[in-house]
């Protein structure tokens, strides 16, 4: 994903309101294939992250250790798995 392309993306997936849902960005699909988990909300909580609101939750999930997500996912840092993500979502909801 070029960089001008990601940077919107982020906005969008933080974006609380009328923005990307988590769960849609990580769709169940999604985590299946590259993790360890069912779905997005079985690794929030086996990670223990919490959040008030999407933006918060958005800022916890971008703190995961990278060593977690190495430990639970086929990624070796948050920023490869949320590329990842990314390009997975464009794909089969943008085209």
């Amino acid at each position: 994903m070029r960089r001008r392309e990601k940077d919107r993306f982020c906005e969008l997936f933080g974006n609380g309101s009328g923005g990307i849902a988590v769960d849609s960005l990580f769709s169940d699909n999604f985590m299946r294939e590259y993790t360890r988990f069912y779905t997005v909300e079985d690794m929030l909580l086996f990670l223990h992250v919490e959040a008030a609101n999407m933006d918060g939750l958005a800022d916890a999930m971008a703190t995961l250790p990278d060593d977690e997500i190495y430990l639970n996912t086929e990624f070796g840092c948050w920023d490869e798995m949320f590329d990842t993500a990314c390009d997975y979502y464009l794909a089969r909801n943008m085209s």
